[in-house]
């Protein structure tokens, strides 16, 4: 029948690498989308990548994020919608004081699969390695004036 997919709603809760309890505060990432980066949103299916900004605790962040999936005018259409977003060399991007600092971060399923298959395999693949954030979620979506 091929391989058992994952129940809905399936993280793993083991507390392997990358979680650590004490300091799993969540990091608020805002993007802060542009005309461009929005009509980009809505239209493209190509994985070009686009300028955009975004802010995590407060400062704000220039850089490039690549989309993939579909998507839509409104948010509510769309689904499966996961991008990366490329920080500069200049400025690495740092979840938590201390922390490694990530050039490219990679946000699978910004909006629900229906199995959540990329959100899961990301999970295994990234956590033995020491490079699954669990805290740091997408909070907020939202136009820039």
């Amino acid at each position: 029948p091929g391989p058992r997919r994952p129940s809905r709603g399936a993280v793993p809760t083991d507390g392997g690498p990358g979680r650590d309890a004490a300091d799993a505060q969540p990091v608020r990432i805002d993007l802060l989308f542009t005309a461009a980066f929005a009509g980009h949103w809505k239209t493209s299916e190509s994985k070009d990548a686009v300028p955009a900004a975004f802010r995590i605790n407060g400062e704000v962040f220039e850089g490039r994020f690549r989309l993939w999936g579909q998507g839509s005018r409104y948010l509510k259409h769309t689904k499966r919608r996961s991008f990366q977003l490329e920080v500069p060399a200049d400025t690495p991007l740092r979840l938590r004081p201390g922390g490694p600092g990530l050039r490219r971060v990679l946000l699978l399923s910004l909006f629900e699969d229906q199995y959540r298959l990329a959100y899961y395999s990301t999970i295994r693949l990234l956590g033995p390695l020491g490079l699954w954030y669990p805290h740091a979620t997408l909070a907020e979506v939202r136009c820039r004036d």
